[in-house]
């Protein structure tokens, strides 16, 4: 199951006592064995019960392997004055991901973003209108797989491009960063966007990690 900035196994990665009647799933869940599986995105509804409908069942102390998922759109079972339903459609929205070959935390990662976060297509302003570095080309590439790019944004104070780099895989990788002309500065940065270590070649992302970089137009 996808979770902010992790991925977890039901009962596997949980603490003794979690709740097990009901998960919270950010984009996706992936079953599968060594030959084939299903990723599943659930979009709009982050609920989901494993195994079978057990909400309302007494508090679940363990559970057994299952591939049968169900989604828990809603709940109305809060005891208290609340209006118990709701007028009108509600449209829930899900796709579906049949693959070969086994678990690919990639794989599964980048179809939850892309059913999640479709392109939108908005009116651009001229390079000439905005600031300087909006003006460049970014073209940037990243190298292996495993890291996606979670953020790319102007920085605040509008000099240089915000890049997130996080590991998806199992294991911390070197990324190689390749951009477009003129190739900007980069530095590893923190959460004010603020300059640290300069970066002179790859750069470390831990296996389910995050890693800030700030690149500025060369003087």
């Amino acid at each position: 199951m996808d979770i902010p900035w992790a991925v977890a196994r039901p009962e596997a990665d949980q603490l003794p006592g979690s709740c097990k009647n009901w998960f919270t799933v950010q984009r996706w869940i992936d079953t599968s064995n060594d030959q084939y599986g299903v990723t599943w995105a659930t979009i709009g509804a982050p609920l989901v019960e494993v195994g079978s409908i057990t909400a309302e069942t007494p508090w679940i102390k363990a559970l057994g392997p299952t591939q049968a998922l169900y989604s828990y759109v809603m709940n109305n079972y809060w005891f208290t004055n609340y209006k118990a339903d709701q007028e009108g459609p509600t449209p829930f929205r899900y796709s579906l991901r049949p693959h070969a070959g086994g678990y690919r935390a990639i794989e599964a990662t980048r179809f939850g973003i892309e059913q999640s976060q479709p392109l939108v297509a908005v009116p651009a302003r001229t390079r000439a209108d905005g600031p300087a570095i909006l003006r460049i080309d970014p073209g940037l590439k990243v190298q292996p797989a495993e890291v996606i790019v979670a953020t790319f944004k102007p920085s605040r104070d509008h000099k240089a491009w915000i890049v997130r780099l996080f590991g998806v895989g199992d294991r911390a990788v070197k990324a190689k960063l390749a951009w477009g002309d003129p190739a900007p500065n980069v530095w590893i940065s923190n959460l004010a966007e603020e300059r640290q270590a300069k970066v002179t070649g790859p750069v470390e992302v831990p296996s389910l990690g995050l890693v800030t970089l700030r690149a500025e137009l060369p003087d």
